[in-house]
C-alpha cells in the first residue's frame, strides 16, 4: 500500500514537472519583428514664420523684417540648399520702396542634422536654424492695408521603414511546430498576416505591410505609402533651379512622385505598381528602385503590391528594409495679418 501511494505521488510530481516546463517554453515565444530604429513621427522639417513686430503692426515708412525659423525634427539629415522658402509679398508696387514684392527666394547654407537613435537608445538632437530676409519699408498710402502673407517651402527628404516578412517551409501546408515556436508570424494559406512596420520620422510614411500566400512556390507582400500634412511630392534631385523647386507645374513629369527602395533577403522581389523599376545586389540583398505614381495631387495613398519566391528556408524570416526619397512642399499662411498703418 505504501509502495502503491509513493508510486502515484511520484506520477503526479512528473506530471506537475512536465505541465510546468510546457507553459515555461510557451510564455516565451512572444511574436517577433522588426527591430525599432527610429524615432519615429511625420513632422519631417517644421517651418514658422514670424515679424520683428509687435503684433505684426508696420506704421508708414517703417523697415520690418520677417524670421523664417525651420526645425530639422525628422531623421533625415538636409544637406546645403535642401531646403528653399519662398515668401510670397503682396504684389503691389505702392505697398513696398525699392520694389521689393513678389517672390523672396531663400535657402539653407548649412547642414541640419535630424533626430536620431544612438546604439544606447538615447536620442541624437536635431538640427535647427533661422533664415532673416532682407528688411522691406512700408511706403506711403491714403489708408492701411491688411495683407495676408502667404510662404512656400520645399525640402529633400527621406523616409525608411523596417520590417519582416516571416516564410514557411511548406506555403500550402500546415504551420510546422517548429515553425510555431519561432515567434513568426505565419499566414496560412488563404490568408494573410499583418507585420510591425517601423518608419523614420518624416511626412511621407510606409503603413499596412500585409504578407499573403500566393501559390506554392511564392509569397506576396502589400503596402501603404502615404503623404502625411498636406503636402505635395515630387521627385528628388531632378535639377530644378530655385525658382521652379518648389513649384510643379501642371503634367509636370516630375510631379506627385516619389522614388521608393526595396531591400530584402527573401529573394527577387517584384512589385507590379512600382515604375521604371531596376534590380541590383548588395551583399546578399535584392535591391530593387522603382517609382510610385500618386494619381494627382490630390492623392495621398498608395498600395504597392509585390511577390518573391523566398529562399533560405532555414530563416524563419527575412528583414525587409523600404526607402521613400521625395521632394516634399507645402504652401501655408501667417496665422495673423500683417496691419500695415496710416
Amino acid at each position: 500500500m505504501k509502495f502503491t501511494k509513493r508510486l502515484i505521488l511520484l506520477v503526479l510530481i512528473l506530471f506537475i514537472s512536465v505541465l510546468y516546463g510546457c507553459t515555461e517554453t510557451t510564455s516565451e515565444n512572444t511574436n517577433i519583428e522588426a527591430q525599432k530604429r527610429f524615432v519615429g513621427g511625420s513632422s519631417g522639417v517644421v517651418t514658422s514664420v514670424s515679424t520683428d513686430k509687435s503684433n505684426n503692426l508696420v506704421g508708414v515708412g517703417e523697415s520690418f523684417s520677417y524670421m523664417v525659423d525651420v526645425k530639422n525634427t525628422g531623421e533625415y539629415d538636409l544637406q546645403a540648399n535642401d531646403y528653399i522658402v519662398k515668401l510670397l509679398i503682396p504684389q503691389d508696387p505702392g505697398v513696398f520702396e525699392g520694389g521689393t514684392y513678389g517672390e523672396l527666394t531663400l535657402n539653407n547654407e548649412n547642414v541640419a542634422s535630424g533626430t536620431g537613435l544612438n546604439p544606447d537608445g538615447s536620442t541624437i538632437p536635431n538640427g535647427e536654424f533661422e533664415i532673416k530676409t532682407i528688411p522691406l519699408k512700408w511706403a506711403s498710402v491714403t489708408k492701411p492695408v491688411d495683407y495676408d502673407l502667404s510662404y512656400r517651402y520645399c525640402y529633400k527628404y527621406e523616409t525608411r521603414a523596417d520590417s519582416i516578412l516571416c516564410k514557411k517551409s511548406d506555403l500550402q501546408g500546415r504551420i510546422s511546430d517548429d515553425e510555431k515556436n519561432t515567434g513568426c508570424s505565419y499566414p496560412e494559406f488563404g490568408s494573410s498576416i499583418s507585420q510591425t512596420t517601423h518608419n523614420s520620422n518624416g511626412p511621407v510614411q510606409f503603413s499596412n505591410l500585409v504578407q499573403t500566400i500566393q501559390n506554392a512556390d511564392s509569397m506576396r507582400f502589400t503596402f501603404d505609402l502615404s503623404i502625411i500634412g498636406g503636402g505635395n511630392v515630387g521627385l528628388a534631385d531632378q535639377g530644378r533651379d530655385e525658382l521652379t523647386r518648389c513649384e510643379w507645374r501642371p503634367n509636370d513629369v516630375t510631379s506627385d512622385k516619389v522614388t521608393v527602395t526595396i531591400k530584402s533577403e527573401a529573394g527577387l522581389v517584384e512589385c507590379d505598381n512600382l515604375k521604371q523599376s531596376t534590380h541590383s545586389t548588395e551583399g546578399n540583398l535584392d535591391v530593387l528602385v522603382g517609382i510610385v505614381e500618386f494619381n494627382d495631387e490630390s492623392s495621398t495613398s498608395k498600395k504597392i503590391s509585390c511577390k518573391y519566391k523566398p529562399e533560405n528556408i532555414g530563416n524563419a524570416h527575412d528583414n525587409l528594409e523600404l526607402k521613400a526619397t521625395y521632394d516634399y512642399a507645402k504652401t501655408e499662411t501667417l496665422s495673423e495679418q500683417i496691419k500695415f498703418l496710416k
